[in-house]
């Protein structure tokens, strides 16, 4: 849950969509906000009152009802996500990359993706990469996902697709390599590492 995901966009993009185009829609909203220490609690802070202002603008459109907010998702419990997910929204504002984007692939997931940052370069091709901070484009992105069904999005589109693989070995070893790069910490140049 931050400020720079856009999910506010993606919330207005949902109350400018026909109501019976959401019927039997869900968004679930996977995450939460990310405790920080010292002074870096500030960012908490302005996260925490992202979530809250996400929350109330959903209320005021009408469409709360259709987000589910999961808080932080195990490992043991991603396969599980993507597996019952039709398709996986990044409506990012500033990014450079997305493992979830790289999951969402290697889970064969459509997606739909703003252009900001390597997930511009990620999804070229798509008719699903929208201009981040347009919910109106972001609408029409997920209208057409809806009417055109999922399974056709990634293979029409140019978007890449993942080959057939044991997609949750593929989730388990991306997560590793993340959580390895965590655990390592900061590199310094000119230091051994």
């Amino acid at each position: 849950m931050h400020v720079s995901k856009g999910l506010d966009d993606l919330v207005r993009a949902m109350a400018t969509l026909p109501p019976a185009t959401l019927d039997g829609v869900r968004v679930v909203v996977a995450g939460a906000v990310r405790r920080r220490h010292g002074p870096f609690r500030l960012f908490e802070a302005r996260d925490h009152l992202h979530e809250a202002k996400v929350r109330r603008l959903a209320r005021r459109h009408g469409v709360l009802d259709r987000l589910t907010f999961t808080g932080y998702v195990p490992d043991g419990e991603i396969a599980a996500w993507f597996g019952a997910a039709e398709a996986v929204v990044l409506p990012y504002r500033d990014a450079e990359q997305s493992g979830v984007a790289n999951l969402a692939r290697a889970f064969g997931v459509p997606v739909i993706a703003t252009t900001v940052g390597g997930l511009g370069e990620l999804f070229e091709g798509s008719r699903w990469a929208v201009p981040p901070g347009a919910p109106g484009r972001l609408a029409a992105a997920i209208a057409d996902l809806l009417a055109t069904g999922a399974g056709e999005g990634p293979r029409d589109s140019g978007a890449a697709h993942a080959p057939d693989t044991d997609l949750n070995a593929v989730a388990l070893r991306t997560i590793a390599v993340y959580e390895a790069a965590r655990d390592r910490g900061p590199r310094v140049p000119g230091k051994p590492s």
